[in-house]
């Protein structure tokens, strides 16, 4: 396999520069070349841009402040087979940026310190650009104020961003089909995005640390077919927004147990929106003062929503054909809703379970064959059903005190 690598560690061999305040610069263009660059020092800068087949460049830096580019496009199909490894160790605010135009290719980026950017200060670029088929982005930072940024456009792409500390950025776009995206963050005050247009396509991301990771974002986006995902969050204070687009979406995960989004912690908020054929839904927080909500247009939607903590709010509603959906939440001052324009269409149901304090439950469905069934057990209670259509049935179950109940159904 044809080799680029840019490591910490010193290579003694090639074009060698240990002074400080240093600046490489490597321009091939052509068949079968190789060259070496190390840098040792501060405040170091090399670029690498190599247009041809078989190229092979080292470059290794040891330091603060350094920044380096690697750019292969190959002839005319790209550069296939190559290992691209870059590492920078001992040292802050890095800058890396790898360009990568082929089939088959191997991303390795690695960061160790504060303020280190997977992206360009003196390249315009992001930090892993890969073109092509069956490549693979692997992005490592450890330390605090890390961008990365991954763009993989091809099929059989692979992705795995990986960020441990604190004040974290990152950013990962898959154009194509049958990509996969694997990000896992862990500290405090972290804002992940992800997005995949293609069919097919799987994502994972988990979020956790030593004692749970608080104040984090999470914003995912997927454009497709068949796509699933699975978002894991231990700590508090997290919001997640997750919304699929097109058929047979699956909010949890193909490669990876688990389910769509697990949550664990305290004043979380989970949202999913599917809009398509045949959606598969799934949020599960617990912890205190959380939020869930659930929306699905189209065909054959399922959603379920599990809450256990304190001060839980869940919303789920349903638009279109085979919809199911059921609430359960454990804790006290639960509210769950499917109502206004809750559930909409044909064959629909609505469960919920309320076991706690001060739960109030409402349920509308408007449509044909409608079946609701709440049970609520607790104090405090109050519920509401309204069904208007054909062969509704309800059944309404409530055990505690103060608990209050109204059906309505016509045809």
């Amino acid at each position: 396999m044809k080799k680029v690598i840019l490591s910490a560690a010193v290579l003694f061999c090639g074009a060698t520069l240990f002074a400080q305040s240093n600046d490489s610069k490597v321009t091939q263009s052509g068949n079968d070349n190789d060259n070496i660059v190390t840098q040792t020092g501060d405040e170091n800068r090399s670029r690498v841009r190599a247009f041809g087949d078989d190229n092979g460049t080292f470059v290794n830096q040891t330091g603060t402040s350094h920044n380096s580019v690697v750019e292969l496009a190959g002839s005319p199909g790209g550069s296939d087979d190559n290992l691209v490894n870059v590492d920078q160790f001992g040292g802050d605010d890095n800058n890396i940026l790898v360009d990568v135009s082929g089939d088959s290719n191997i991303v390795d980026v690695d960061q160790d310190g504060n303020n280190n950017n997977a992206g360009d200060e003196f390249l315009p670029g992001a930090g892993v650009n890969i073109t092509g088929d069956g490549n693979e982005a692997i992005l490592n930072q450890d330390g605090d104020d890390n961008f990365g940024d991954t763009w993989v456009e091809g099929n059989d792409n692979f992705s795995n961003l990986r960020q441990r500390g604190d004040l974290n950025n990152s950013e990962v776009s898959q154009m194509g089909d049958l990509n996969r995206s694997v990000l896992r963050i862990g500290g405090d005050g972290n804002i992940t995005t992800l997005e995949q247009i293609g069919d097919r396509n799987n994502s994972v991301t988990e979020i956790s640390g030593p004692g749970g990771s608080n104040f984090n974002m999470v914003d995912i986006d997927q454009v497709g077919d068949d796509n699933g995902m699975l978002v894991d969050v231990n700590g508090d204070l997290n919001d997640v927004d997750v919304r699929q687009y097109g058929d047979r979406n699956n909010a949890n995960d193909d490669f990876l147990p688990g389910e769509g989004i697990n949550i664990i912690g305290d004043d979380n908020t989970a949202e999913i929106v599917q809009s398509g054929d045949d959606n598969n839904s799934y949020i599960r927080t617990t912890g205190d003062d959380n939020s869930a909500k659930t929306a699905q247009v189209g065909n054959m939607n399922e959603s379920d929503i599990v809450q256990e903590g304190d001060n839980n709010n869940a919303y789920a509603r349903s638009e279109g054909n085979n919809n199911t959906s059921s609430i359960e939440q454990y804790g006290d001052h639960n509210t769950g809703v499917l109502i206004g324009g809750g559930q909409v269409g044909d064959l629909n149901q609505s469960t919920m379970l309320q076991t706690g304090d001060h739960n109030t439950s409402r349920v509308s469905q408007f449509g044909d064959e409608n079946i609701s069934e709440v049970t609520q057990t607790g104090d405090w209670n109050v519920s509401d059903v309204l069904q208007e259509g054909e062969s509704h049935m309800s059944t309404v179950d409530q055990m505690g005190n103060n608990n209050m109940s109204d059906v309505h159904q016509s045809n």
